[in-house]
């Protein structure tokens, strides 16, 4: 439900409260071991900060969701994820 709102947030345009939002879900998603939940909330985050010119919080980011879209077969989102660490200098 927290990435959810972090969708909604970034939607409307409010990237501050859209990261807030991420930021929670990225470490339950953690703290329970999914995997799909801390790919998808790290490059959620990463394009909003990326977007924002903030490369030293996006990259590490973005290069976490490559790597965990590749281990768990998303080639699609790993390619993605893998375009932005490319963007952002990585």
């Amino acid at each position: 439900a927290l990435g959810s709102l972090g969708n909604a947030y970034r939607q409307l345009g409010d990237a501050r409260r859209a990261i807030g939002y991420y930021e929670q879900a990225l470490a339950i998603s953690r703290e329970i071991g999914d995997l799909n939940g801390v790919a998808y909330n790290s490059f959620n985050m990463a394009l909003l900060y990326s977007q924002q010119g903030d490369q030293t919080r996006a990259l590490p980011l973005a290069q976490e969701a490559a790597r965990l879209f590749s281990q768990m077969g998303h080639a699609e989102y790993a390619q993605r994820a893998r375009q932005l660490v490319v963007q952002l200098g990585g």
